[in-house]
C-alpha cells in the first residue's frame, strides 16, 4: 500500500486495509471479516468514524486501533451511539 494517511486512500485500499484490521483483531472466519468491515466503511462514508479516530500507521500501512467501536454479537457498534 502506498504510503499515505489514511484519508488519502481510495475506497478499495481502505476496505483492504480494514478487512485486515477486523481479521486480526474481532475474528479470521471470511464471511464475517467481510461484513464487519463493509460495517465499519458504512460508518466511514456516513461520518459515524471519522478520520481521526482511526489510529493509522502509515510506515506499516496497518490501522493499529479505531476508537468508540465496540464487536458485540458479530456486529461492530459504536460506543457513543447505543
Amino acid at each position: 500500500v502506498a504510503k499515505k494517511p489514511f484519508h488519502r486512500l481510495n475506497l478499495f485500499q481502505k476496505e483492504q486495509i480494514i478487512k485486515e484490521y477486523v481479521n486480526e483483531k474481532f475474528t479470521d472466519e471470511e464471511g464475517l471479516v467481510c461484513t464487519l468491515a463493509k460495517e465499519i466503511i458504512n460508518y466511514i462514508q456516513s461520518k459515524d468514524i471519522t478520520t481521526q479516530q482511526i489510529i493509522y500507521d502509515i510506515e506499516l500501512g496497518k490501522i493499529s486501533n479505531i476508537k468508540n467501536i465496540l464487536y458485540e454479537e458479530g456486529h461492530i457498534i459504536l460506543k457513543n451511539k447505543k
